[in-house]
């Protein structure tokens, strides 16, 4: 798969399931953490062939929330203390949403690949 806009459609797919409050599984977190991750980061590497200027304006909000958080770390420091701890695993999952929806980026992200 070459297409970064088809990488950022399943980027959200890995988000959308990540918002699920019913999954308050810390494996759960991690898989779907680790997946929307790598998919932003191939959006990065092969987004700037994309012509759509809404589309290459997202690109930077998408290096700000690579570079500016590392929830995988923190869900690797709890793991071993509190992985079956619902209220701490809900807890990293919306701080995780919410570093997301910081600045628009999960909705202008929507429209930049037509959802």
């Amino acid at each position: 798969m070459d297409d970064p806009v088809e990488m950022l459609g399943m980027a959200l797919d890995a988000h959308d399931a990540l918002r699920d409050a019913g999954r308050e599984d810390l494996d759960h977190v991690r898989r779907e953490l680790a997946r929307m991750n790598g998919l932003l980061g191939a959006v990065l590497r092969r987004g700037g062939a994309v012509q759509s200027a809404e589309f290459r304006d997202l690109l930077p909000r998408i290096r700000g929330y690579l570079d500016g958080y590392d929830f995988a770390r923190e869900i690797d420091a709890m793991s071993g203390l509190y992985s079956g701890d619902a209220g701490r695993v809900r807890g990293i999952r919306l701080k995780i949403l919410e570093a997301l929806g910081e600045r628009g980026l999960v909705e202008d992200a929507r429209r930049a690949c037509g959802r």
